[in-house]
């Protein structure tokens, strides 16, 4: 039987993989389906980067918490609301992987469509 220690990261690799394929597959699909594949494939690119962009500053309080303890001690309502935050960086990171590849993916079926 497997304890908690080891079942859970299992089960967020899984979940982050199965995210990271989600969002792969409907970026696709959206760049399919779009009149204008150019322009679809740049605001995948500028949604990828604000994913990840903003998956960092959702660390940022957890850095903090490590750094300077001190600071959280502050305002502790406050900082149990945004220490919340990287909860959102889990989500994130594997949609703006999955768009990223999405988007290269979408790019190499087009120069050999075209070349």
């Amino acid at each position: 039987m497997m304890s908690a220690a080891t079942t859970y990261p299992a089960l967020a690799l899984f979940a982050s993989l199965a995210i990271s394929a989600a969002a792969l597959l409907l970026a696709l699909a959206h760049v399919r389906q779009s009149p204008r594949p150019k322009l679809a494939l740049a605001r995948l690119d500028m949604l990828s980067y604000l994913g990840g962009a903003s998956s960092v500053l959702a660390l940022v309080p957890e850095g903090v918490k490590m750094a300077a303890p001190q600071l959280m001690s502050a305002d502790p309502i406050l900082w149990s609301a945004v220490s919340k935050l990287d909860s959102f960086a889990f989500v994130l990171v594997p949609c703006s992987i999955g768009m990223g590849v999405a988007r290269r993916w979408a790019i190499m079926n087009m120069e050999s469509a075209h070349g």
